[in-house]
């Protein structure tokens, strides 16, 4: 499978447009493949844009972490535009407060 992932660059930002309404076992390698790859060149403050994310399982979750785990402590991952649904399974497994969550892209920029 292909993932659909949009790659922006801004100045030293990078931003990411995931446009996968599902962030699962079947996606989550491929994804989060290319996001350390992106990181291992050089990118490391990432804006990730999840508004068209509606799921994510276990996999999906774990790619975040990893990814997060890559970036720290030289650079930074912020999460913005989170569907409710996405919103709530980061506050049932407590991993809300372990990321950087920000309403739209403009607010994370602005961070």
């Amino acid at each position: 499978m292909r993932i659909r992932l949009e790659i922006n660059k801004v100045s030293d930002e990078t931003h990411l447009i995931l446009r996968e309404r599902r962030l699962t076992a079947s996606t989550a390698n491929e994804f989060k493949s290319i996001v350390l790859d992106l990181i291992n060149s050089g990118d490391n403050k990432i804006i990730l844009d999840l508004s068209a994310v509606s799921f994510l399982d276990s996999s999906g979750l774990g790619a975040l972490v990893k990814i997060r785990k890559a970036i720290e402590p030289e650079g930074s991952l912020k999460l913005c535009s989170l569907s409710p649904q996405v919103i709530s399974l980061f506050e049932l497994t407590k991993i809300a407060t372990y990321f950087e969550i920000y309403s739209n892209a403009e607010l994370a920029r602005a961070a």
